[in-house]
């Protein structure tokens, strides 16, 4: 029926925008927004989808579009107790105020803030994804120690989700570690 085929289109784009297709990923999500407009506007998941086409704004390096989205879904996430996009709401506030100069303290709030709506959520497999990512950039300001303590803890989520497939990017960024900080099993 039109409304999983909308629901659907929105996955898609996600996914697409996650594979390094952007502009495939733009273009399925306004097929979903004209599908959602025929169907009479708003859709349950919505914001789920505001957080995916805040996320789509960060891997595009759209970063003042994903400050913008990342805090606008956050703050309507919070207060209508959607976890997961509060989650991914906070992580891509906290990256683009990264990309954007802003403090390593105001980045890693909102990255703080997006483990705990994930984790209180057992999101566990998007939580990890925010440890990888706050990793990443711990290693970028040259703190190996912290980046090292979230990409164990990304590793040990994803293992213990039984996701042995999505433990490839923990054992990437170990790789560009020192090898003295952490210990993870092969």
């Amino acid at each position: 029926d039109k409304l999983h085929q909308c629901l659907s289109l929105g996955f898609r784009a996600w996914a697409q925008g996650h594979l390094g297709q952007g502009s495939a990923a733009h273009n399925m999500r306004a097929r979903m927004g004209r599908m959602a407009h025929a169907l009479g506007g708003a859709l349950m998941l919505d914001e789920w989808f505001d957080a995916a086409d805040a996320e789509l704004a960060l891997l595009d390096q759209r970063y003042e579009e994903a400050l913008d989205r990342g805090r606008g879904v956050s703050k309507r996430a919070r207060a209508s107790g959607s976890l997961l996009a509060q989650g991914i709401g906070e992580r891509v506030w906290g990256h683009a105020v990264w990309q954007l100069g802003g403090t390593a303290t105001e980045c890693d709030r909102h990255f703080r803030h997006s483990l705990d709506a994930l984790e209180r959520g057992g999101l566990f497999p998007q939580a990890a994804r925010t440890r990888l990512e706050w990793a990443e950039l711990f290693h970028k300001r040259g703190e190996d120690e912290a980046a090292a303590r979230q990409a164990g803890a990304a590793f040990m989520l994803l293992h213990n989700c039984h996701l042995p497939h999505a433990t490839a990017a923990a054992r990437a960024l170990r790789a560009r570690l020192p090898a003295a900080l952490f210990d993870l099993p092969d």
